[in-house]
């Protein structure tokens, strides 16, 4: 669908929503009024006669119908600006950030949302990062693991449900980042932090994990928009596009993944 056919169709239902909610109120004040009038027509008719409240009650209809669909054809604008126009549908699209199940890793909203960028199943080797995150507050990997059931930390490894994983998920996710940081290193000359994460969005984080372990943050779904807003690996605009436009040239297929 076209924007502006798109932005018509919005709007066209806000307008929609507007009309139907108008006539809830006016049906709600109206006839709260003739109730009263019911009881006592010389003290709530406030003098006028049935003739005029009927003519005023039709009048009344009209205006209320047009300030409703006013006020839907308003709001529709406001909130179209807001997430098709302020924040892009680019920029504030929630995408699925890995090629498995059905979670939609959450953006950070707001101001801080529109200056990242995310590049998904990053080739390397005979490995893959599942999404990298470039902004303003550093470089993430962020690693997607399906396991459910309680997450705990013990003894230097990850147990769900108090078995001990197969895999070491700590050690991939830091020798990832670590992969990742000397491949921007040989691109740009500068030595950049990566940041290492790893999210279960279908278990739950025991008290033991305390959230990072081994230089790894670990956590539930959401998790990683805590790590991104409360990271402070400063990287300036000019710096993260130059290393956003080289991952894409190392891993094309991420171009196709954005669109």
């Amino acid at each position: 669908m076209k924007k502006s056919l798109k932005k018509t169709v919005y709007i066209s239902l806000f307008v929609f929503l507007g009309i139907e909610l108008q006539f809830l109120a006016y049906f709600l004040i109206e006839a709260g009024h003739i109730a009263l009038m019911n009881i006592d027509f010389q003290k709530y008719g406030l003098g006028m006669p049935l003739e005029w409240w009927l003519s005023a009650y039709s009048i009344g209809a009209i205006v209320f119908f047009f300030l409703g669909a006013l006020f839907g054809f308003f709001q529709g604008k406001h909130w179209w600006e807001i997430i098709y126009e302020k924040y892009g549908e680019k920029n504030f699209k929630a995408r699925r950030f890995f090629k498995r199940g059905s979670l939609m890793l959450e953006r950070v909203f707001g101001e801080i949302g529109k200056n990242y960028f995310e590049i998904k199943n990053f080739k390397f080797g005979s490995g893959e990062i599942d999404n990298i995150c470039v902004g303003p507050t550093g470089i993430f990997t962020i690693e997607i693991k399906e396991n459910r059931g309680i997450l705990a930390y013990y003894d230097g490894h990850l147990l769900v449900e108090g078995r001990k994983m197969k895999d070491d998920f700590i050690g991939e996710a830091k020798k990832e980042a670590e992969f990742l940081s000397n491949l921007i290193f040989q691109k740009s000359g500068k030595r950049y932090f990566v940041v290492p994460m790893i999210i279960f969005p279908n278990a739950d984080v025991d008290e033991s994990m305390n959230f990072r372990k081994d230089d790894v943050w670990i956590g539930d779904k959401g998790f990683q928009n805590y790590v991104i807003k409360k990271s402070n690996y400063f990287i300036s605009k000019e710096e993260i596009l130059k290393i956003v436009e080289f991952l894409k040239k190392e891993n094309p297929k991420s171009k196709k993944d954005e669109k």
